[in-house]
């Protein structure tokens, strides 16, 4: 792995870390890694295994391309990201209300999609 390519791991990690409001201490904790791997990887001493990056990508919910940043989706994949974030706190009846309104919108979204049927009469 090329130096800028393990740089941007650690700048996909770091806004992450940052979105999901822990440390890369609590993270390491949480994944059983050991304490200083990630500085050894911001430091270079040291390259993310595939197994390392397949289990911080799903403590994320992330894609390991987006990690390696060649997620073409990346804009979306934020988009999404913070719309699952800012649900966290609802509770069900809530969740309910948003799910019916993303329904909505997707059958309105795809509606307009269709071709317009023409009319029975003819235009004069």
């Amino acid at each position: 792995m090329e130096p800028y390519e393990i740089q941007q791991i650690i700048s996909r990690i770091n806004q992450l870390l940052k979105e999901k409001k822990v440390s890369a201490a609590q993270m390491s904790r949480d994944l059983g890694f050991s304490s200083g791997l990630y500085t050894q990887w911001k430091q270079g001493k040291q390259v993310p295994s595939p197994d390392k990056l397949l289990r911080m990508a799903d403590y994320f919910g992330v894609s390991t391309d987006y990690l390696l940043g060649h997620d073409p989706g990346a804009d979306t994949s934020d988009l999404r990201r913070a719309i699952i974030q800012a649900m966290e706190p609802l509770e069900p009846p809530a969740l309910e209300r948003v799910l019916d309104y993303v329904r909505f919108t997707a059958e309105q979204q795809e509606k307009s999609k269709l071709p317009r049927q023409s009319t029975p009469f003819p235009d004069f």
